[in-house]
This record gives structure tokens, sequence and C-alpha cells, in this order.
């Protein structure tokens, strides 16, 4: 994020740290994030994105990490991890109701 402003100006992820410090032979003690962070094309999303929207972005974009901005202002961060736990914990309730359905426990 740039200063006061809290605006999102580019994104660190493991892969960057692996190209641009660790494959390049640099070290993590001098190596500034401004000179390995990826800053092109910052894809992003507003709090109100729902999972599916969050999903195929993702997937459209080749990403793992999602920044959420709101009004300019970093306000999170989604991970793929984050998006599948999220269907992990759906679909778990979707087949406890089912399975109660059938059971007759409902």
């Amino acid at each position: 994020v740039e200063g006061d402003t809290q605006r999102p100006s580019g994104i660190v992820t493991e892969r960057d740290y692996l190209e641009k410090v660790i494959v390049l032979g640099r070290s993590s003690k001098t190596t500034h994030v401004k000179d390995i962070m990826s800053t092109k094309g910052l894809v992003s999303v507003p709090p109100s994105a729902n999972l599916a929207s969050c999903m195929d972005l993702m997937t459209e974009k080749r990403i793992r990490h999602l920044p959420v901005v709101e009004n300019g202002v970093l306000k999170g961060l989604i991970s793929i991890g984050d998006v599948v736990k999220s269907l992990v914990e759906s679909h778990k309730k979707v087949n406890d109701a089912m399975r109660s359905y059938i059971g007759g426990t409902y």
C-alpha cells in the first residue's frame, strides 16, 4: 500500500520471491519489496464480490491471491485457500442437509 492513502500499488507472492530473489541469488536482507512485487495488471475485487466471481477471476488470471479493495483502500486479501475452505464448508452443509432429508431427520 502507498503511504497514508492505503492504496494498493502491487502484490508480492511466493512466486515473486522464488523467481526474483531465490533464483537470481539475491539476499532477502538487502532486497526491497518494491523491487520484486508485481505491479502490472493488479487485479482486485470489492468487498461485495461473491465467491463465484472471485473463483472465476482467479482462474482466468491464473492468480492465487486477490486483494479486496474499497474506494481505493485495501480492506483484505482472499487466497485460493480461503476459496477452497469456503467451498468445502458449503458442500458439507449441503451434504449434511441431504443426509438429514433422506434419513427423515430434517
